[in-house]
């Protein structure tokens, strides 16, 4: 054996790419919760998730649908598409 050649995971990994690998694995981790955890802080300040209480969220809604009831049904569904679309960049709908 050559003195180029190593033994085990420290020639694998060239010596300290492992403990560099964890590190960025974990904080991919860390964003993904940190996202997650924005977005249901989202939805608690807009009132929680509950449909029968008086909430911001509700209150949106409700003008939403009385804004789109006016027009066509291929147009409100152009617009509810859009609408959330927009609405889930900020609250992702599995949190909670």
């Amino acid at each position: 054996m050559s003195k180029k050649e190593g033994k085990g995971l420290k020639s694998f990994n060239k010596g300290f790419q492992v403990p560099d690998t964890y590190i960025i694995i974990f904080l991919v981790v860390v964003v993904a919760a940190l996202v997650v955890a924005m977005a249901q802080g989202i939805m608690q300040v807009l009132g929680g998730s509950d449909p029968t209480t008086p909430t911001v969220i509700n209150t949106i809604m409700y003008n939403i649908s009385n804004a789109l009831s006016g027009v066509s049904g291929a147009v409100a569904a152009v617009l509810m598409y859009l609408f959330q679309s927009i609405f889930n960049f900020f609250v992702v709908s599995g949190t909670g």
